[in-house]
């Protein structure tokens, strides 16, 4: 039977600003080369985005320089979108998300991005911190199952469930999963024994290949063609832009984001070809905008305000999920690369 299990979602006020980054804790790298300076590259690709606007659900196109935001498609069906569940594959032009119906239902969407089409969407049962393999479309995700989560991977047609492996773990920190597709490797946070660790999972077998303590990180997103994992991360009220070992719980701060005091659970994704990480929050003003980081330069390249039409000022915009198609296709490599940095414990 499938059980509903704790997800883990810290949030810590500062001053009258809700703050999404928490103080660091274990091994850090503090990497001094790091800074930020605004410049701006071509789009080549799409932004997408599933919001909520004004109560109703939509999938978004966002303009990278100016943040306005154009519907594609309107779901008024739709009532909501699990955080943490939203997956694009920008190879075959799906988004996959689990959501609830006008009946609050729980489906697994199937949303055709060139057109706006609902593909399918048949009933799930659980379904949390989900990931996409692009090359052979499989989903994998967490699911509960008779009191602890299972390494999952999902049908969309069907919303079949396939347990892959008990990982034994009864909580998870919301919006920490990634996925290593060439290495086989499924990576999440989650609190055991009053530890926070990140498990490396094996997506052949379902077991844990290993597990290391670490201390803050949100919205991973895994580089294929570089062999590294970016997230974020706080320091002491501070959002950074870091890298993580997930052998071995390190992270690496690769430039600090002075500029963001919130962060939008579940609004990253990753340009790997033209090496740009976005995610959504807010600034020290309180203004919903767009971040976009230089994965190379560790640089904040742009942070305009999001606009959908409808609501200039965004105050009414929930985000549920972001992705990047690109123009060509990232290459995959088998192997594990981070930056070499001093060491600063």
């Amino acid at each position: 039977m499938m059980r509903c299990l704790l997800l883990l979602c810290v949030l810590v006020f500062v001053g009258p600003l809700l703050l999404e980054v928490f103080a660091l804790y274990g091994r850090t790298h503090a990497d001094s080369s790091a800074r930020v300076e605004p410049t701006l590259p071509p789009p080549e690709g799409t932004l997408l985005q599933l919001a909520g606007v004004g109560g109703t659900f939509g999938l978004f196109t966002v303009d990278l320089a100016t943040g306005k935001m154009t519907q594609l498609a309107d779901f008024p069906t739709i009532r909501g979108i699990s955080v943490g569940t939203a997956v694009l594959n920008n190879i075959n032009h799906k988004y996959y998300f689990a959501g609830y119906d006008a009946l609050s239902i729980r489906r697994l969407y199937t949303v055709d991005t060139e057109n706006g089409n609902i593909l399918s969407k048949p009933l799930i049962d659980d379904a949390a911190e989900v990931e996409v393999d692009t090359l052979t479309d499989t989903l994998y995700g967490l699911a509960g199952i008779s009191g602890s989560f299972h390494l999952v991977t999902f049908d969309p047609s069907m919303g079949d469930i396939t347990s892959l492996g008990d990982l034994g773990l009864t909580n998870v920190n919301l919006c920490t999963s990634a996925l290593d597709s060439a290495n086989h490797r499924y990576f999440v946070v989650s609190y055991k024994s009053g530890t926070k660790r990140v498990y490396v999972v094996d997506t052949v077998n379902g077991t844990i290949i290993t597990s290391s303590q670490i201390g803050d990180l949100m919205q991973p997103e895994f580089d294929d063609t570089m062999g590294v994992l970016y997230g974020l991360a706080g320091v002491s009220g501070i959002a950074w832009f870091v890298a993580i070992d997930p052998m071995t719980g390190d992270v690496t701060m690769l430039g600090s984001l002075p500029s963001v005091r919130g962060v939008t659970m579940g609004s990253s994704a990753l340009d790997q070809v033209n090496h740009r990480y976005f995610f959504s929050g807010i600034n020290g003003s309180g203004t919903k905008r767009l971040f976009v980081v230089d994965t190379q330069t560790r640089t904040l390249i742009s942070n305009p305000v999001l606009s959908p039409l409808a609501f200039p000022l965004a105050n009414e915009l929930d985000i549920r999920g972001c992705g990047f198609e690109p123009v060509s296709t990232p290459i995959r490599v088998h192997r594990v690369l981070l930056p070499m940095v001093a060491n600063a414990r």
